[in-house]
């Protein structure tokens, strides 16, 4: 028989509860980490694991020149012309002023479990520099002036098929008469493929069929498009394209723009759309961390144009799009979306969703088009439907009058 002392010692170890695995905080991201004064920009994480639940959580942020973080509060960064807002657990809205100050602001959050327990997140540092007064126009934008253009005549398709570039390939300074077409394989996809300073003409575009664009990639990890000039090349990218970024593009004659994927839009100018049934300079589709800066975006006709820019729902899964310093003018509304509901309802996901977490900050909404930015407005059915959204900072361009959320 045990002796009693070794039955006690049993049952008391027994009855030891098993220690909480430590807090785990994902890396914070600020979805781009160099914005310019009157721009802004999101930090945000995935969900925190370990400890014990529930949780709370306290964002701090040290500016520029200091060594010390203070709590975030949405007016901690006043004095230096920034506002902190939309502060949730995981992610937050940091909006740089006109006359914010110059440099990097570091940002982390300190999660602490119902046990007392704590951790510190990773820093998201984004960095602010001085402001871009200029719009892009077809004086700054596209190929530029003095460059000399080998031509390709590309009439039956400028096409990259499986075997096509190689990773890390520069398609550099050429006129291809004709559409770009560029396919990976989804087991072997391209890697890092970049379009610059090049023009294309491309009049072939009927907004049926996704691979009829005049510039078309599907399985391609990071295309870029730089300094270009595209007459008629309406730009599309297939539901596994990984990202897209455009920048210094003087774009025309276009039916639309469809982005399926998470992409940086910046400092292009885009104009003249041709799609007389619905026309949208930019149109979100899917995809996630998508930007849209700094861009001049004119859809000409407010009867056949929807929008300058438009996020689609639908059950879409936009998610976390950043809308920032842009000159909108034109369309029905200057600028719209879809999609309608929660994106879970009693647990099942709405096919209907709208785009999740997007933010519409210091945009300028202007009258060259018509007297209300849009036909029938400024602002179309986006408020409606885009869950949540955050609006900051939008003004009237031509008095920079602050343009209320409707």
């Amino acid at each position: 028989m045990r002796p009693l002392a070794a039955v006690t010692l049993a049952l008391l170890i027994l009855s030891v509860p098993a220690s909480a695995a430590a807090i785990s905080i994902p890396n914070l991201i600020p979805a781009s980490p160099s914005i310019t004064q009157g721009q802004a920009t999101q930090v945000f994480a995935g969900g925190v694991s370990g400890g014990t639940a529930p949780y709370s959580y306290q964002w701090y942020v040290k500016p520029p020149g200091s060594a010390v973080y203070v709590a975030s509060t949405n007016a901690s960064l006043s004095s230096y012309g920034c506002i902190v807002t939309y502060l949730q657990p995981m992610r937050l809205v940091f909006v740089a002023g006109i006359g914010a100050d110059q440099g990097t602001y570091d940002f982390r959050v300190v999660v602490s479990d119902s046990s007392s327990d704590t951790a510190n997140s990773s820093v998201a540092g984004i960095n602010v520099t001085s402001y871009n007064a200029t719009w892009p126009s077809a004086s700054n934008t596209g190929v530029p002036a003095g460059t000399v253009l080998a031509p390709i005549n590309a009439s039956s398709g400028y096409v990259y098929g499986q075997y096509g570039p190689s990773d890390d390939y520069v398609i550099d300074s050429v006129f291809i008469y004709g559409p770009i077409h560029l396919y990976g394989e989804s087991a072997d996809p391209f890697n890092n493929i970049t379009f610059q300073r090049f023009a294309t003409e491309y009049l072939g575009y009927n907004n049926v069929d996704y691979e009829d664009l005049g510039i078309f990639f599907e399985y391609v990890n990071h295309t870029t498009l730089r300094q270009c000039t595209l007459n008629g090349s309406s730009i599309g990218t297939g539901t596994p394209e990984a990202y897209l970024t455009m920048e210094g593009c003087n774009v025309f004659n276009v039916g639309d723009m469809k982005i399926r994927t998470g992409f940086v839009i910046q400092n292009n100018y885009i104009h003249n759309l041709t799609n007389l049934g619905h026309g949208e300079d930019i149109y979100l589709v899917d995809g996630s961390g998508a930007q849209v800066r700094h861009n001049n975006l004119v859809a000409q006709n407010p009867s056949t144009a929807s929008a300058a820019l438009y996020t689609e729902g639908l059950g879409s899964s936009v998610t976390n799009a950043t809308v920032d310093d842009n000159l909108l003018n034109g369309g029905a509304y200057c600028m719209s979306g879809s999609g309608t509901g929660p994106p879970y309802i009693n647990g099942t996901f709405n096919p209907y969703s709208p785009p999740i977490n997007e933010i519409a900050t210091n945009n300028h909404f202007g009258t060259q088009i018509a007297s209300q930015c849009g036909g029938y407005g400024p602002v179309g059915d986006i408020f409606n439907y885009s869950y949540p959204f955050v609006w900051v900072g939008n003004v009237w361009n031509a008095t920079n009058a602050p343009l209320a959320y409707p």
